[in-house]
């Protein structure tokens, strides 16, 4: 119950802070799917299901919250239809390796999009690095999706954002950063540095443990996902 209560108000910062947290909003689905996913009894393959239908959700509110603009179609009876269409073309980046972990559901949701990869990492004991990238050339007229399950400290979404800003001219008003599980201090930090990024997240834990690792957290995602040791 601890737990819960420390859960609940840090979802309730999240919303205080313009970052939207989904277990915070009454999304029933959402708290019976990530009770599976932290659960260290659930199988691979019951975490990869489990994983891939939370963040199914976490794609489409994601995407509900786009700009779009005004459009016509004709429909197959010849009448016509008057709706809204996104009013940018919507990519997504991956940051290695959990990030691709994001894009079946992307490519489901959004097929044809174009998508990328971004590895960041510390190398040799230095600072963290982009060690791979491959975006696509258009980014900066798009909406831009960029993806990791678990946002800790925010140094390596922080890192990938310069690399979106500053090399590819994307505009942080039009980035979205969308997270399975996040903790107050990495949204902080991506904030203080992004103030106009957006950031979506199915939950938002406590803070970190010594091993930092998000507690109550899931675990290694990656090792869990991938069935990596």
């Amino acid at each position: 119950m601890a737990e819960r209560r420390e859960e609940n108000r840090a979802c309730a910062a999240a919303a205080a802070a313009e970052v939207r947290c989904l277990a915070g909003e009454g999304m029933k689905s959402v708290d019976a799917l990530l009770l599976r996913v932290r659960d260290r009894e659930s199988s691979q393959d019951r975490f990869v299901f489990y994983v891939d239908r939370a963040i199914k959700l976490v794609v489409e509110v994601a995407l509900g919250e786009l700009a779009t603009e005004k459009k016509t179609v004709v429909t197959p009876t010849g009448a016509q239809v008057d709706g809204y269409d996104f009013a940018r073309p919507v990519a997504a980046v991956s940051i290695l390796r959990s990030g691709d972990a994001f894009m079946q559901a992307f490519n489901a949701c959004m097929p044809g999009s174009p998508t990328g990869k971004l590895l960041v990492a510390k190398h040799a004991g230095s600072e963290l690095q982009v060690l791979y990238s491959k975006l696509p050339k258009n980014l900066a007229s798009c909406s831009v999706l960029l993806m990791d399950p678990l946002l800790a400290t925010g140094s390596t979404m922080i890192k990938s954002l310069q690399v979106l800003t500053g090399e590819y001219g994307v505009d942080p008003q039009h980035i979205t950063v969308l997270c399975l599980i996040s903790c107050p201090a990495g949204i902080k930090n991506v904030q203080e540095a992004f103030p106009q990024v957006r950031i979506i997240t199915a939950a938002v834990d406590a803070g970190l443990n010594k091993e930092h690792f998000i507690s109550p957290g899931l675990g290694s995602f990656g090792d869990r996902y991938f069935g990596t040791r």
